[in-house]
């Protein structure tokens, strides 16, 4: 696989906006000072300790320590890879241009998926855990399922699924 060029990577943290990217996803920043506060996405947060700094396009958690750019945010609330990231803020054009005009969504509540007894579990039963929380994530988000059917003409059932 080719290396991303430093230029695009450069150009993606600068033309997408954190601000904007947060609130479509549902977050509601309220402003301190010069910056802006969110209760964490990244651990169970009550009081908004991850600030959003538009001028620097940075963010910073004060509770759990995660910070970084645009695209350390869609690696963490998305659960992608690098490369994957860029590849969404690259391809989604809408994010570049309609990230501060975008109305938040409803933040589906994901369920955290258990860790492993052990390291070195069987695979059967780590597969069936991932299996599960997929599952239980697509069906807790009703808003992706009919985007599914309607924009992409797929039919979705989602309690056909099993996990035997």
């Amino acid at each position: 696989m080719a290396r991303i060029p430093d230029d695009q990577l450069e150009r993606i943290k600068q033309e997408v906006s954190l601000l904007g990217l947060a609130e479509s996803q549902g977050y509601q920043p309220k402003k301190q000072g010069k910056d802006y506060a969110v209760c964490c996405p990244f651990h169970d947060d009550k009081t908004p300790s991850c600030i959003i700094s538009p001028k620097s396009n940075l963010f910073n958690c004060f509770g759990c320590g995660t910070g970084g750019s645009v695209i350390d945010w869609v690696m963490k609330t998305q659960g992608v890879s690098f490369r994957h990231a860029v590849e969404i803020l690259r391809d989604d054009s809408s994010l570049a241009a309609t990230a501060a005009n975008t109305k938040p969504i409803k933040q589906a509540t994901i369920p955290k998926l258990e860790a492993p007894i052990t390291t070195d579990a069987e695979d059967q039963k780590v597969l069936q855990q991932v299996i599960s929380y997929y599952h239980q994530t697509l069906k807790s988000a009703a808003n992706l399922i009919s985007g599914l059917e309607n924009e992409r003409g797929l039919l979705v059932n989602v309690f056909a699924v099993s996990n035997a």
